[in-house]
């Protein structure tokens, strides 16, 4: 009668150990990332003198992420897999929810991010968010790229690293403030709310299905999407005027949140059961301000020092995104 409760126990255990084992301090998350940072900028800024093709510039940029990870964890004497969460694989449910949230986070929020576009510009931004494809590249193997590099080179240090050093703080924490530097990472103006919005998604969908392929697939597909025919679709829209288009953006941010909000809500009520609550107790927002990863982690001493340390390397590696937000707004040249 009793073997189910010692059962479950036994696999509790084992889940909080391999946790344990692979549980990156608070200050080794913002170090990797500063250094991922740096370095990926050096290494666009040599491309950059090489004059190479922009889609292998941007190819490089992701490796150089994915590399600097790898080395940084194994550095410290973690499992890369278990630490960037590739290991738990995702139901057949799950992949077909994360699917359909594609279309629906670029209609939610792309009236936020146009809304956004057109403030800059009144205040004197003149950007470009295009990629500028090469002669010769077709658009499909730009698309390719973007969506497989980014999708597991940022899904890596974002929602692998990053997110696993916020895992002793609440989970709308670390979907905040992750979301906060991935937006600011990208350092393009233009790209500033429409990145967070989507960092917010991505970070939720990979902290409750607790699988880095959840985050792999919607950014693919976003990046993917975005490429090829967004701004084919932005052009139909605005064909007639500025404020037809800005009333279909509007239209289509109203129909789609809902469904947004639902489908995020589904991902996690799922994961609420696999916790085995009472149906009764579940509170979607509620939970998310509240919880952690305390439950499925062995507790560790917290050491104020190494709190102030994070903080300060968070503070430095955000400095620096915001600096480099500023020169691009500003024109400067490098």
């Amino acid at each position: 009668m009793n073997e189910q409760p010692v059962l479950n126990q036994s696999t509790s255990l084992a889940v909080k150990l391999a946790n344990e084992k692979n549980r990156l301090s608070f200050p080794v998350g913002p170090l990797i990332l500063l250094l991922s940072t740096v370095i990926s900028q050096i290494v666009a800024f040599l491309l950059g003198y090489l004059e190479l093709k922009t889609v292998i510039t941007l190819a490089c940029i992701q490796i150089t992420l994915i590399a600097v990870c790898f080395i940084a964890v194994k550095a410290n004497k973690k499992s890369f897999l278990g630490t960037t969460y590739f290991k738990k694989k995702l139901t057949l449910k799950q992949i077909l929810l994360i699917i359909a949230l594609c279309p629906l986070v670029i209609c939610s929020f792309f009236i936020l991010a146009t809304l956004f576009d057109m403030l800059l510009q009144e205040i004197g931004y003149a950007g470009s968010t295009d990629l500028g494809t090469d002669e010769g590249v077709h658009i499909v193997i730009m698309a390719l790229v973007i969506g497989i590099g980014a999708g597991f080179g940022e899904e890596i240090l974002f929602r692998g690293v990053l997110l696993n050093s916020f895992r002793n703080k609440s989970k709308m924490f670390a979907i905040i403030f992750s979301a906060i530097c991935f937006s600011l990472f990208h350092m393009n103006p233009q790209q500033t709310v429409y990145q967070f919005s989507l960092g917010v998604i991505l970070a939720f969908v990979v902290i409750e299905t607790r699988s880095i392929w959840a985050g792999v697939i919607l950014h693919f597909l976003n990046n993917f999407v975005s490429v090829l025919f967004l701004g084919d679709i932005i052009r139909f829209i605005f064909k007639d005027s500025l404020h037809t288009g800005l009333i279909v953006l509007a239209v289509a941010s109203i129909v789609c949140l809902p469904l947004l909000y639902l489908i995020c809500r589904q991902l996690s009520k799922d994961a609420h059961k696999k916790e085995g609550k009472p149906k009764e107790e579940f509170k979607f927002i509620k939970r998310l301000n509240t919880e952690s990863d305390s439950e499925y982690a062995i507790p560790y001493k917290k050491s104020k020092k190494a709190g102030v340390i994070g903080w300060i390397i968070l503070g430095i590696t955000l400095g620096l995104f915001s600096l480099m937000w500023l020169i691009n707004f500003f024109g400067i040249s490098m």
